[in-house]
């Protein structure tokens, strides 16, 4: 944990997409979806100081530029806020473009952090406006958390009250893909839409206190990201056969993930695939 005199503490918490549809291309070039967010007990931590300019430091992977997220959230948050500043240091834990939402995260934890140590008198609806141009996960990260239907970009968000704990076993694979997330989308194929029903089928299960099953959780990226990663497709099917398991793709990838009952059930399935590259995580949904 970083320390300074006055600093203010704040954690990002990452997400998974338990199931995520595409329904169409819209007119404005973005897609419509369908998704049922979680968020996940893995974090980072980002630290605020008061200071009369705006600078960003990081400890961990990630950059400390204007393609930062916090910075420009930082920076977006200010033109509520003329002549304030900031010392914004980020512990970097959640890895980096894996589809877990630690940009967008970073976002929303920066726009909750600043308005709190600039005093701002803006209400969560302000922050999820600002938000809302800075990525379409992030009013999901300025939400009650928990678990939340995504509905529009994913930016229009209903939170889903009292569901169950999950466990899960994240694997991030050891490849990357430049400007993922548009080439993710342009290998979709018509064919692949869908009307958004199986989510919200699966979102009011959980809902009702029940434990999605493995084979209810979908991903319609998932057949473009692996056109997109041509390893991805091999990856799945190593994971698979090391762990008996089906793992599903969260957001565009390439991370994938299982759900299970019991950390000891999370931790055997993490396990058995750690002779596969990458890194593996064992993590819990966190409440409302």
């Amino acid at each position: 944990m970083y320390h300074a005199p006055g600093a203010y503490h704040i954690s990002a918490p990452a997400k998974v997409n338990l199931c995520l549809e595409v329904l169409r291309r819209r007119p404005d070039g973005y897609h419509e979806l369908c998704t049922l967010f979680q968020m996940i007990d893995l974090s980072d931590h980002l630290s605020f100081v008061p200071d009369s300019e705006l600078s960003l430091t990081v400890e961990g992977d990630a950059p400390t530029t204007d393609e930062n997220l916090v910075l420009r959230a930082a920076r977006a948050l200010r033109e509520h806020a003329p002549g304030k500043g900031a010392r914004i240091h980020l512990e970097k834990h959640v890895p980096t473009g894996a589809g877990l939402g630690g940009g967008s995260s970073n976002a929303a934890a920066t726009l909750k952090g600043l308005r709190q140590l600039w005093g701002l008198d803006l209400e969560l609806d302000d922050l999820t406006e600002i938000g809302r141009k800075l990525g379409a996960d992030v009013p999901f990260f300025l939400s009650q958390g928990g678990a939340a239907l995504g509905v529009g970009r994913g930016d229009l968000i209903q939170s889903l009250p009292n569901t169950p704990l999950l466990w899960l076993a994240l694997a991030v694979p050891p490849f990357s893909l430049a400007g993922k997330t548009g080439r993710v989308f342009a290998a979709l194929r018509e064919e692949e839409y869908s009307d958004g029903s199986h989510t919200r089928e699966v979102a009011k299960r959980l809902e009702n206190g029940e434990i999605p099953a493995t084979d209810q959780l979908e991903n319609a990226l998932m057949a473009p990201a692996c056109r997109a990663f041509g390893e991805l497709a091999s990856y799945a099917a190593s994971l698979h056969r090391a762990s008996g398991r089906q793992w599903t793709l969260t957001g565009a990838g390439p991370t994938l993930f299982c759900v299970a009952e019991t950390p000891s059930e999370a931790r055997r399935a993490a396990e058995s695939v750690g002779h596969l590259p990458g890194t593996r995580f064992v993590v819990a949904s966190l409440p409302e």
